[in-house]
């Protein structure tokens, strides 16, 4: 039963990440991938070891095979687990982080005045509700070049009643004012976007490389290892 193709057709080494993460989070993805190929490595050695020894039954060899399914499902899930748990930590300190940096590009508008803000506010949504709908994206693309803090805080936190802009619009813009305050995490929170979805690409490849196993495993112990079978039995 084969297992493993060449290396770099089995699981993703690389991605593009940005400059300020490039090197530690190649190093990082290297590491996740090396353990990931380890562990397909001994699964393929040992699953010759059982189809080669000839003092097993077929039925022998089913639940030995078995068995190994279960060890190494175990420990995909518990690597998946522990991946998914620290890229949720790290995203929402970056999160937090672009929050941060989003209320310090509401203070930089303001003028300290709150009566004297809102009637800006409301003069800035007037003119930009005039604007050509076609052409919002580029006045508030302009404005966030310009660094008009003003402008596209009266737009992004205008009542969605008004229609200024469309929600897939408000975020983008949002984002890329944090980004404009804080380049790092914003560029850390898109490397970490790269980096998980790479690593859920090479957990499924894993995964896919277990399912030969999965199988013997439903129909060696169904009790355990299938749930169709489990749900009628009502275990």
């Amino acid at each position: 039963m084969k297992v493993l193709n060449e290396r770099d057709t089995l699981f993703i080494t690389e991605t593009a990440f940005s400059p300020i993460n490039g090197e530690a989070l190649e190093h990082e993805l290297e590491a996740h991938v090396a353990r990931l190929h380890a562990d397909a490595a001994d699964l393929e050695q040992r699953l010759a070891a059982i189809d080669n020894d000839k003092n097993l039954s077929d039925e022998g060899k089913n639940a030995r095979k078995t068995e190994l399914y279960a060890e190494k499902a175990a420990f995909l899930d518990a690597a998946e687990a522990e991946f998914t748990k620290n890229i949720s930590d790290r995203s929402g300190n970056m999160a937090n982080a672009l929050n941060a940096a989003a209320s310090r590009a509401a203070t930089a508008a303001s003028t300290g005045d709150k009566a004297a803000d809102e009637v800006r506010a409301g003069e800035i949504r007037r003119w930009f509700a005039e604007q050509d709908p076609a052409f919002r994206e580029n006045r508030l693309s302009e404005a966030l070049a310009q660094g008009d803090f003003e402008l596209l805080n009266a737009i992004i936190r205008a009542p969605r009643c008004l229609g200024l802009a469309s929600e897939s619009l408000r975020q983008s813009v949002e984002r890329r004012l944090a980004a404009r305050i804080d380049p790092t995490s914003a560029a850390t929170a898109d490397d970490l976007r790269a980096l998980a979805n790479v690593m859920n690409h090479n957990f499924t490849r894993a995964r896919k490389a277990l399912a030969p196993l999965e199988a013997i495993a439903r129909q060696t112990a169904p009790a355990r290892f299938d749930p169709v079978h489990r749900v009628s039995k009502g275990l």
